[in-house]
């Protein structure tokens, strides 16, 4: 899960976000469903992290190595679009 200095980051990237195009806010539920996928993506990560140090096969540390990174790339494409990122 992400904490909750980072579900406040983003839902004010969404605010910003949704003023700048003079969007709709988003509903309590649509915002529940960003913080679900993000932490999936997240928890994804971590369960990547963990288990490529513990893996021993080469080839199967590979593949757990590309989900993470396709994790990341797909938890940054999701962030752009709703007009940020975490870290800024």
């Amino acid at each position: 899960r992400h904490t909750e200095e980072e579900i406040k980051h983003i839902k004010d990237l969404i605010k910003r976000n949704n003023s700048k195009k003079g969007g709709k806010n988003m509903t309590d539920k649509e915002l529940l469903y960003i913080e679900d996928a993000l932490g999936h993506l997240k928890h994804i990560k971590t369960l990547c992290e963990n288990c490529s140090n513990k893996l021993q096969d080469p080839n199967l540390k590979s593949f757990v190595v590309k989900v993470y990174n396709k994790s990341q790339d797909l938890e940054t494409k999701f962030l752009k679009t709703l007009g940020g990122n975490l870290n800024g």
